[in-house]
């Protein structure tokens, strides 16, 4: 019976598999085949469904083997960089297929074993604590002296931070976050969709961490202290997600605007509101000062163009209702001809959708002064705004 053998295909970012299809079943042949067609275009939407249908045809065509484990684990790195929650079926057939011996040249056992134990805590909606701590050991079990710089560990990593961020372990949070950025910034070329990520969840851990001194009776000497350091710990978070905004290229529209880089900008703000609302004066202006040394404007204007506009009516209302938040908003906009924004758009908001239908409604009324302002610079504006708690 002839074969073909098919090369060079990669997934992800990082992972290539090579092996040999027998053409004797028809169907899941045909299916790797377009998988392997959509992922040498980039194509993810496409390569999903098909490395689906190949991983499901082979179940059903083929004894427990190389090809069957190496099918399984592609549907399954898709599905950790797309969708995790479902992959725990998909991950349960590779470990299987693992311990029988066959495809541990692709991915190693343990590997295989955090994927599964990452999509399991994801199909539970993060509220297993028990599968959180299996996933925890199995990333531990990587972690001598790390695991390997592929995206999808990196991507599983990343989601299991952030699980343990929302269920209050921000200490093992951290930890995970703080190796993955080290790791992430040393790879050539940087991920930087999953830097932003990993800073926001870096950010996150920053803003839910309360000082220990909170409604507690202790020395204003012992306040101060905390107060230094949680201002110090706020600052040293903003400069990282400053610097992983630097690493994104300039681009010449609003629409061209990669949304990871506009999450991480309102981070940057909320950070900053911290700062302002916990700190002094001269922490705010350290961090100022901190924050410019390192540029990050993501948009290319046009020669002529100033990077802020100058309004002659600008308000805008928090109600107190919606107060007791810092939240932070990246807002893009176009000016008509008398001035006023259009086609407004949120780039990115902290908290989500708190308070955008306010902030919208108010900016509609805004006026820019047109005066010194070329027409082409009508098009390219992006007002960014930090929300302070309401006193």
């Amino acid at each position: 019976m002839s074969g073909f053998r098919i090369t060079a295909v990669a997934l992800g970012a990082a992972f290539i598999s090579t092996f040999s299809l027998g053409i004797a079943q028809a169907g899941w042949p045909d299916d790797y085949k377009a998988y392997a067609a959509a992922m040498q275009r980039g194509d993810t939407a496409a390569a999903l469904p098909a490395a689906k249908a190949a991983w499901e045809g082979s179940r059903a065509a083929l004894k427990p083997g190389e090809n069957r484990a190496l099918l399984a684990q592609n549907y399954g790195e898709l599905l950790i960089l797309t969708n995790p929650a479902l992959g725990a079926e998909v991950w349960q057939d590779a470990v299987s297929l693992g311990e029988q011996g066959f495809g541990l040249g692709n991915y190693q056992l343990g590997e295989q074993k955090f994927f599964l134990a990452v999509s399991e805590v994801l199909e539970s909606g993060g509220r297993d604590r028990k599968a959180v701590k299996a996933a925890d050991k199995a990333l531990k079990a990587l972690e001598s002296p790390r695991p390997r710089k592929v995206q999808a560990l990196l991507t599983a990593q990343m989601l299991l931070a952030r699980t343990k961020v929302v269920l209050g372990d921000r200490g093992r949070a951290q930890d995970i976050s703080d190796a993955l950025a080290d790791d992430l910034r040393s790879m050539d070329p940087t991920p930087l969709s999953l830097l932003a990520e990993v800073e926001v969840t870096r950010s996150m851990i920053t803003a839910n961490t309360v000082m220990r001194s909170h409604g507690k009776f202790v020395s204003e000497g012992q306040r101060q202290s905390e107060r230094r350091r949680y201002v110090k710990r706020v600052r040293e978070t903003a400069l990282g997600v400053r610097e992983a905004l630097s690493r994104f290229s300039p681009v010449s529209s609003l629409d061209s605007i990669p949304v990871a880089y506009s999450k991480l900008s309102a981070w940057e703000m909320a950070l900053v509101g911290l700062v302002e609302v916990n700190g002094d004066s001269a922490d705010a202006q350290k961090m100022e000062r901190e924050l410019r040394e390192i540029p990050a404007g993501i948009l290319r204007f046009p020669e002529g163009c100033p990077e802020q506009v100058t309004w002659k009516k600008k308000e805008l209302v928090i109600p107190n209702v919606q107060g007791g938040y810092i939240g932070a908003m990246s807002i893009g906009f176009e000016l008509n001809d008398s001035g006023r924004p259009e086609n407004i758009r949120v780039l990115a908001e902290v908290p989500e959708t708190r308070f955008t239908d306010r902030v919208l409604d108010d900016m509609k009324r805004w006026e820019a002064d047109l005066s010194n302002l070329p027409p082409q610079c009508r098009a390219l504006n992006i007002w960014d705004i930090v929300i302070y708690p309401a006193l």
